[in-house]
């Protein structure tokens, strides 16, 4: 019984760092594909920036989703298409110059309260295709996405 109780603290502590190693990296590229220049037109990867509408969308509509939390929080979980540029941080604007202003986008946070901040910011850019779809759990909900760790948090 103390062996196997043993063993199943073993997998679940390798489970564990196997997991954090894998947000690790999905953080790192998510952070160097954009900074290389990589992802302007990416679909093929999960760190693609650029994302079909879900089925129940009508017509097929280019759009990214952005995740505007800090990037402690898109590391412990996010969409697994979804690209993260924090709002409260000081390259927010700079981030902003950097995105096509004709493609759609789709925004979540926490709550809900800074991807409206984020939007308002947005659309004082001259951005017209934004929509804030509230927390992890709603927008996973609403689009019908996963995310990358599973299961999803419930929506609000």
């Amino acid at each position: 019984m103390r062996r196997l109780r043993w063993v199943s603290l073993v997998v679940s502590r390798v489970v564990s760092l196997v997991l954090s190693l894998v947000l690790s990296l999905a953080v790192l590229l998510t952070t160097l594909v954009p900074v290389m220049g990589l992802a302007k037109e990416s679909t093929s990867s999960s760190t693609s920036v650029t994302a079909k509408a879900p089925a129940t969308s009508p017509g097929k509509v280019d759009m990214q989703i952005l995740d505007v939390r800090t990037a402690e929080e898109f590391a412990e979980n996010s969409l697994q298409v979804a690209v993260n540029i924090d709002v409260t941080g000081a390259k927010f604007k700079e981030e902003l110059r950097k995105l096509d202003k004709s493609k759609t986008y789709k925004l979540y946070c926490r709550s809900g309260k800074r991807s409206a901040l984020a939007e308002k910011l947005m659309r004082a850019e001259g951005f017209q295709n934004v929509e804030n779809l509230g927390s992890l759990g709603e927008a996973a909900a609403k689009l019908q996405l996963p995310c990358r760790v599973s299961p999803c948090p419930a929506a609000n």
